[in-house]
């Protein structure tokens, strides 16, 4: 009896947390991310000028709030060199965009990992935050900072396709229908 009333609040709990997942995707979805205020980094060197972001196709966002250990993440980045890739493939009609929003007193210490670890990619330093200020339905969920965007930086899908081999396929497959469609993506 003590192992069924164990087994039904954990299915009851699977389903509410499945729920609170789908819906929290069904708001996500099709919402405009504004991307502004970023600096760009490479090679642990902040680039002069004001850089603005041009629009693709279609563009992965990769973002690390302040939560995350900033250096092991700089530290694992190369996992990403197979999806930075398809940059090429995709005659540079997709991107993948790296934020990181270190706190203020970590700016130096991670242009000085990223110079270290001689990761050969741009990457994008939030400073101040906005990109979460400026795009609040965003939650502050990590599951939820990984995410691919149409033309428009509308969210088409939400999802490390790193840890999921189904959203790696999912993923390659709207990637090659926005690229197909000029940014649009058009579902089935």
């Amino acid at each position: 009896m003590k192992n069924a009333v164990l087994l039904i609040m954990l299915l009851i709990f699977t389903s509410c947390n499945y729920t609170g997942i789908k819906s929290t995707l069904t708001q996500m979805s099709g919402k405009v991310v504004i991307l502004d205020s970023l600096t760009p980094i490479f090679l642990g060197k902040e680039m002069s000028g004001k850089i603005k972001i041009e629009p693709k196709y279609a563009r992965l966002v990769v973002y690390y709030d302040s939560t995350y250990c900033q250096s092991c993440r700089i530290n694992r980045l190369d996992e990403w060199n197979g999806i930075i890739s398809l940059e090429k493939k995709y005659d540079y009609n997709f991107d993948v965009m790296f934020i990181f929003s270190p706190v203020s007193d970590q700016h130096n210490s991670l242009r000085r990992s990223f110079a270290t670890n001689r990761f050969n990619h741009i990457v994008w330093f939030d400073k101040d935050g906005f990109l979460m200020k400026l795009n609040q339905f965003i939650p502050n969920d990590n599951r939820f900072h990984i995410f691919l965007l149409d033309k428009n930086n509308k969210i088409v899908l939400v999802g490390d396709p790193l840890s999921n081999h189904g959203i790696m396929s999912l993923f390659e497959a709207m990637i090659d229908n926005m690229i197909e469609h000029k940014g649009e993506y058009i579902g089935s």
